[in-house]
C-alpha cells in the first residue's frame, strides 16, 4: 500500500507539470532547429592584442560619436573622418548617421548627404554601411535614397522612450512592426535594444525584463534581423548580469550568438575597464564576436536622456586594442 502511494503520487506530480500553462515561454526547439543553417558571413578583425577572441566591429564613431558633440560638423568634415575610419581601422560595418529631426539633432541633417559621397566612392563595397532610421517616416526617406542597411532602435523602458522618442514602449513596437513590413530581402536590420541594464529616467531594469523585452524582437524578427544590440545606455551594465542576461538568451532560449551584438559606455577608470575586460571575457567564452566600437574618445551617448555629467563614452579602439582577455 505504502509503494502504491509513492507511486500515484509521483504520477499526480507529473500530470500536474504537464498541465501547466506555459505563459510567455518561448518555443525554444523551433527557434534552434530554423537556427541551425544559418550563417552570417563578415571579416573576423583581430583586435585585442595576444587574444584569440577577433571582435567584429561596428563603427559609431559617425552616429553616436558625433551626437553629443555640440559643434556641428560640417559634410566635408564627416567625409574626412569616414575616409579615416576606414583606412585606419577598417571595421566590417559602420553606421554613418541616422535620419532625425533636425532641429532636435542637427549634428545628423547630413547624414543622407554622406551616404551619397558613400555610394559616389565606393565606399560600400568592401563594408556593410548602417543608416539609423528610428521611424518609418525616416526608413522611407532613406530608402529613396537607396540605403540597404538600417539601424531601427526601441528599448526596455518605456520612460526612457517617451523622452527619447515621445512615444510610449508599446507605440513603439507598433511602429517597427510596420517598419519591419516594407524590409525585403535584400536589406539588412540591426536593432538597438537601449537601457540594458539601467533606464537613466526609471533606474534599474531587471534582467528578466531584459531578456523578454529581447525575446519580443527576436521570435518576431529573427528571419529580417543582422543582430539584436544589448546596449549599455549608463554604462552600467556589470559583467554578472551581462553574464546571466547572454547565459539565459544562448542556452535557454537557443538564440545565436552571431543574432547578439553589444554597445558598451565606459570611462576609463580602472574599475569600468576590469568590468570591461570581464564582459569581453564572457563574450569570447560564448561566442560573441559583434561589438560596437568609435574613434571619437571620449565621447558618444544618448544627449537627449543623460545629462552631459552622467555619460560616459562609447567604447574606442584604443581601449579594446590595450586589453588582453585571456
Amino acid at each position: 500500500m505504502y509503494i502504491l502511494k509513492i507511486i500515484m503520487s509521483i504520477v499526480a506530480r507529473t500530470l500536474n507539470h504537464m498541465m501547466r500553462p506555459r505563459v510567455n515561454l518561448i518555443n525554444i526547439q523551433s527557434i534552434a532547429k530554423t537556427n541551425i543553417n544559418r550563417h552570417i558571413n563578415g571579416v573576423n578583425i583581430e583586435s585585442l592584442t595576444g587574444s584569440k577572441f577577433k571582435p567584429r566591429l561596428f563603427d559609431v564613431s559617425l552616429r553616436d560619436g558625433l551626437q553629443p558633440i555640440k559643434r556641428i560638423y560640417t559634410l566635408d568634415e564627416k567625409k574626412e573622418l569616414l575616409d579615416t575610419i576606414i583606412t585606419k581601422y577598417n571595421p566590417e560595418s559602420i553606421e554613418i548617421g541616422s535620419v532625425v529631426n533636425p532641429k532636435i539633432v542637427p549634428q545628423m541633417a547630413n547624414s543622407l548627404k554622406l551616404y551619397e559621397y558613400v555610394i559616389e566612392h565606393g565606399l560600400d563595397k568592401d563594408r556593410n554601411i548602417y543608416i539609423l532610421t528610428p521611424t518609418l517616416k525616416s526608413l522611407l526617406e532613406s530608402k529613396i535614397y537607396g540605403v540597404r542597411n538600417f539601424s531601427f532602435i526601441s528599448s526596455v523602458s518605456n520612460t526612457f522612450q517617451l523622452k527619447n522618442m515621445k512615444r510610449s514602449l508599446s507605440e513603439t513596437k507598433c511602429e517597427i512592426n510596420q517598419m519591419f513590413d516594407k524590409i525585403t530581402n535584400n536589406d539588412n536590420v540591426k536593432l538597438y535594444l537601449s537601457c540594458v541594464n539601467e533606464c537613466p529616467i526609471s533606474g534599474i531594469q531587471t534582467n528578466e525584463h531584459i531578456i523578454n523585452e529581447f525575446m519580443h524582437y527576436y521570435v518576431r524578427y529573427r528571419h529580417h534581423l543582422t543582430d539584436i544590440c544589448i546596449s549599455d545606455t549608463c554604462g552600467t551594465l556589470s559583467y554578472h548580469d551581462f553574464k546571466y542576461i547572454i547565459k539565459e538568451l544562448v542556452t535557454k532560449y537557443g538564440v545565436l550568438p552571431e543574432d547578439i551584438s553589444i554597445h558598451l559606455h565606459l570611462s576609463t577608470q580602472p574599475e569600468d575597464v576590469i568590468n570591461l575586460k570581464r564582459i569581453l571575457w564572457w563574450m569570447s567564452h560564448y561566442d560573441i564576436k559583434k561589438i560596437d566600437i568609435s574613434c571619437m574618445n571620449g565621447s558618444g551617448g544618448c544627449h537627449v536622456t543623460l545629462d552631459e555629467s552622467k555619460m560616459k563614452a562609447n567604447l574606442s579602439y584604443d581601449i579594446l586594442n590595450s586589453i588582453d582577455i585571456d
